[in-house]
């Protein structure tokens, strides 16, 4: 999917949270999508959810997918964390992924500014979730507690 073909909307700005990046396809794609900058602390450049060869991407119960960030970072930071959030009805509920660390899924740290950086990690699906359309939203934060990115993207969870 080329950025022509991407739309990629700004999402719920508001006082008590930065605004994130909606990731939205147009027909089949890899799973690939160019985003624009987002955050005060960092700029993606691409964001790739695989498999998902189309929006809302399906997830299948009981079954882990990659996603890997291409972002460049506009300050200095020793580390970096990962929330991941299920958006239900406006509520936003913690989603739990195997490695939280930013330092320890691709990222080099200390991170610094102005250098490109390719965090890697896995969104598992479990088996007990509810089958259920929702968005999920992606942050990484550094150590002064800012976005270096924030996205989300429309999912839905399936049997």
């Amino acid at each position: 999917m080329t950025a022509t073909e991407a739309e990629v909307l700004l999402q719920r700005p508001s006082s008590w949270a930065p605004a994130c990046r909606v990731i939205r396809g147009h027909g089949p794609s890899d799973g690939k999508r160019t985003v624009p900058a987002g955050s005060k602390d960092g700029s993606i450049t691409e964001v790739n959810v695989s498999p998902c060869p189309t929006q809302p991407c399906q997830l299948q119960k009981g079954t882990s997918y990659s996603v890997n960030v291409t972002f460049s970072s506009k300050i200095d930071s020793q580390g970096s964390k990962a929330k991941v959030y299920g958006e239900i009805l406006h509520v936003d509920v913690p989603f739990p992924i195997p490695e939280p660390d930013g330092c320890k899924s691709g990222i080099q740290c200390p991170i610094e500014k102005g250098h490109s950086y390719s965090y890697l990690n896995k969104l598992p699906v479990k088996s007990e979730y509810p089958s259920i359309k929702l968005i999920v939203q992606w942050e990484l934060i550094d150590d002064q507690g800012q976005m270096l990115f924030c996205w989300k993207i429309p999912v839905q969870i399936t049997s």
